[in-house]
């Protein structure tokens, strides 16, 4: 089955100004959400396996849309990867964190994703926040109750000494995507 999730860059339909029409025009629209920053609609087709292929007019609407199809599919992942890129598990997990924490900050996990962050150049620079842009973008729908809490966030709230599981739901920013990055080059890079 072929679903159609239409993120619109406003309220209302972006007219085709080329006249021509799209193989994507013919999937019907299952979903539309408004996602701040887009210059143009971006769509996103889940085909068999739920599996999400994303178009965009752009590369920083791409990842504007693949944050938030990410931390919509993956946000409690994704926030634990971020915070064990930037050593900072025990925000949230206290003190049975402490370790892991100070073995990111220890193999140079948390150098990798400051470097990172500190050495991109203006376009990855907005790729990096437009990535961060769709994320924060979920995050407000949650906010609202226009789309369900990650139901790991969920569960956790109360073991994490919080009455509102939404206090756990952080913006992000180009830091935390280069965190994330930083994971990825350490289990790609390193033997463990």
């Amino acid at each position: 089955m072929t679903l159609l999730l239409l993120l619109a860059c406003k309220p209302k339909e972006v007219e085709d100004t080329h006249g021509e029409k799209s193989p994507i025009e013919d999937v019907e629209v299952t979903e539309r959400w408004t996602v701040p920053g887009l210059t143009c609609d971006a769509q996103v087709v889940r085909t068999a396996g739920n599996v999400p292929h994303i178009y965009a007019k752009d590369r920083v609407d791409l990842a504007r849309a693949y944050g938030f199809t990410q931390a919509r599919d993956r946000y409690f992942e994704m926030e634990l990867a971020r915070r064990l890129g930037q050593g900072t598990l025990t925000e949230i997990l206290g003190d049975a964190a402490l370790e892991t924490d100070m073995e990111s900050r220890s193999t140079g996990m948390t150098w990798v994703a400051t470097n990172l962050n500190a050495t991109l150049s203006e376009d990855e620079q907005a790729i990096f926040d437009g990535f961060a842009e769709g994320v924060n973008a979920y995050l407000a729908l949650v906010r609202t109750g226009d789309m369900p809490l990650p139901s790991e966030i969920e569960i956790a709230g109360p073991f994490l000494g919080v009455d509102d599981p939404t206090e756990l739901l952080v913006d992000w920013t180009r830091a935390d995507v280069a965190g994330v990055a930083a994971v990825l080059v350490y289990e790609l890079g390193y033997e463990t």
